[in-house]
């Protein structure tokens, strides 16, 4: 019965928009001699058939979101499902999304470890699946590979966009800061200090490529928000952090 239901809604979505379509057809056509309605309708037909099939599949898909939600029976469930058509792709700190299952993991595809000059498996990966939002998050691993020279780190990332675009070229492109470091992760390992400096390159990097840079950071407050080494943050900061970023997603 379900099945019937689903089937149902779609195919009265689809006839829906055919009809609105042909409606708007015939209007426009109604008042003009019937040489400049042959070619007014060959025209807007040609026109119509390059975006009536994107915007049947939208209604369908938001239909379909609509019903999910309404079935969902917790946050998290209801936050995965906003999330469809959507993939963040990052290291080890990304990969706290799929562990505590606030993701499933084709959303958020990470490896630990990850860094803006070897993440191309994880890339394509991601176009396999087609989404239209990539939020990238890469750029912790980075600090020490590049040893804090912040435009071999942006010569990488601009490698990583690249990469994105040519293999999903109609998805929307987000950039995410670096996250910050706390100073006990930063006395072992100096080089962590310069999080700030190559956060601030890579906000350069989105002005000149016109992508949006988020930063969820301000959700990291005091200490006792990491883990014991200072870089991983707990479970309290993804619950805050996932609907920060479905926020900047609307």
């Amino acid at each position: 019965m379900k099945v019937f239901q689903k089937s149902f809604w779609k195919q009265f979505l689809i006839s829906s928009a055919v009809l609105f379509i042909l409606c708007t057809l015939l209007s426009m056509l109604a008042h003009r001699p019937s040489s400049q309605k042959q070619a007014d309708a060959e025209s807007y037909l040609s026109k119509l058939q390059e975006v009536e099939v994107q915007q049947i599949q939208e209604l369908i898909e938001v239909s379909e979101m609509r019903i999910a939600l309404s079935k969902a029976k917790t946050d998290a469930e209801r936050n995965r499902i906003k999330f469809t058509n959507t993939i963040i792709l990052g290291d080890s700190i990304v990969e706290g999304l799929s562990d505590y299952h606030l993701l499933k993991p084709t959303q958020a595809i990470s490896t630990r470890g990850r860094r803006s000059d070897n993440c191309a498996k994880d890339i394509k990966k991601a176009a396999a699946l087609s989404p239209k939002r990539v939020i990238l998050h890469y750029g912790m691993n980075d600090l020490e590979y590049c040893r804090g020279n912040e435009k071999q780190f942006i010569k990488y990332y601009q490698g990583a966009v690249a990469l994105v675009r040519k293999l999903m070229p109609k998805a929307k492109i987000y950039v995410h800061a670096i996250l910050p470091i706390d100073s006990s992760a930063i006395a072992k390992t100096p080089v962590y200090a310069k999080w700030k400096s190559f956060n601030q390159a890579l906000k350069k990097l989105c002005q000149t490529e016109k992508i949006k840079f988020i930063d969820g950071g301000f959700l990291l407050k005091k200490r006792s928000d990491y883990e014991s080494d200072g870089i991983h943050p707990k479970y309290s900061f993804y619950e805050k952090w996932l609907p920060y970023l479905l926020e900047v997603l609307k």
